[in-house]
């Protein structure tokens, strides 16, 4: 073991400064005397004639180095001066380490996000043999389906129904043509929502079907169309369908009481933030953009309407902007032109289409409320258990 590596590890197991004036003599001191002469004799060319050395350490004040100057240029041993300038260097030493670790820390994390991202992805997009048969399937009218009808019932479609009056809703927008949307890329997007959405009793694929149905409704029926631009259109349509994707069953309130995940990374309107990241990994995702034709700019632009419409489904929000949009109502706005505005029209809308069971007729209404009613006692019994408190309502409250 070299002389220097010796000063080395006595730092570092000492975690005190070792400032040598006379390395031989220091040298000589520390041995136990066996073989003495000889190792003196192989190391006397190499020694250094003083050394100053100090531990480097971390914000832990773990050792993490040891920081070493050797043979002061004007032959004379280290000062005390010395020693607390390269103590400072020690320290700036111990900031550059441990920020370099740090850094390689989380080019790790981020590694192990992209592959976790990767995979989700690959599980969360439709599969090729369920796209093709979308694709090849035959597309009915708009008729068919009763579409633009207010008092439209998905009740009877099965899910492959669903699917395929998405792509006539698409394409009666004139969606697919107006953005040359590749017909196997929306076919395969389309199956991939689908399958995002977990099988809870009332935010699931259907209520998300039944939202955009509603707003083609509002567009074509109710002449909505006229104060929107086409990319206004497309980003809402992406929304309607997105607007609750992988919603647990559960309220924001419910997220917040119980300190989930998802709360700690959103704050205000949790599940909605949650919705809009889930949209943007299926768009991102291989074979599934929509966007994939748009330019740099329309692509920014429309991405920020799909965000402001999912996050406008948000009660909370809804409350603190009615006021505005019944002011500009009463003021006798018709044109609804200008960024704020639209956003204002565009909220409401969703808004509206949101909750439009309430506007359906009796029979479908009352199924539909069931399914609310059924999915809210489902959170109370999980208040019960996860929070140990009495719900307003609950499963096993209702059944007893």
């Amino acid at each position: 073991m070299s002389f220097l590596e010796i000063a080395r590890r006595k730092k570092a197991s000492e975690r005190v400064i070792l400032n040598i004036g006379d390395c031989l003599t220091w040298y000589n001191l520390g041995k136990d005397g066996a073989d003495g002469g000889e190792m003196v004799a192989t190391y006397l060319s190499n020694l250094p004639r003083s050394i100053l050395c100090m531990p480097i350490y971390n914000g832990q004040r773990e050792v993490i180095g040891v920081a070493q100057l050797i043979n002061k240029r004007n032959n004379q041993p280290f000062t005390d001066s010395d020693a607390i300038t390269f103590e400072a260097f020690a320290i700036f030493c111990g900031l550059g380490i441990h920020n370099t670790q740090l850094y390689e820390s989380a080019c790790k994390l981020m590694a192990k996000q992209s592959v976790a991202l990767e995979c989700l992805s690959y599980h969360a997009t439709a599969s090729p043999e369920d796209t093709e048969r979308l694709r090849r399937d035959e597309i009915p009218s708009s008729a068919h389906f009763h579409l633009y009808s207010y008092d439209f019932s998905d009740f009877s479609l099965t899910d492959s129904d669903t699917c395929k009056a998405t792509i006539r809703m698409f394409c009666e927008l004139n969606l697919v043509n107006g953005f040359h949307i590749p017909y196997d890329v929306l076919c395969r997007w389309i199956l991939s929502v689908k399958k995002n959405y977990r099988p809870v009793k009332y935010h699931n694929w259907r209520h998300a079907f039944n939202v955009a149905q509603t707003m083609f409704t509002v567009l074509k029926t109710g002449k909505m169309e006229q104060f929107l631009e086409d990319l206004d259109i497309l980003g809402l349509m992406v929304a309607c369908l997105c607007h609750d994707l992988d919603h647990r069953g559960t309220n924001n309130a419910f997220q917040q009481l119980t300190a989930s995940p998802l709360a700690v990374l959103y704050s205000t309107s949790t599940m909605e933030h949650h919705h809009f990241d889930q949209c943007v990994m299926i768009l991102s995702s291989e074979g599934n953009n929509l966007f994939q034709d748009l330019s740099a700019e329309n692509y920014r632009k429309v991405v920020k309407i799909v965000e402001k419409c999912i996050l406008s489904t948000d009660l909370a929000m809804y409350f603190r902007k009615k006021d505005k949009f019944i002011e500009l109502v009463d003021n006798g706005e018709i044109s609804w032109q200008g960024e704020d505005k639209k956003d204002l029209l565009c909220g409401m809308m969703m808004t509206a289409c949101d909750v439009a069971a309430i506007a359906k007729p009796w029979e479908i209404q009352h199924k539909i409320a069931k399914l609310v009613a059924d999915e809210f006692f489902d959170q109370g019994d999980l208040e019960k258990e996860q929070l140990n408190q009495q719900p307003v309502c609950s499963g096993s409250a209702y059944l007893e």
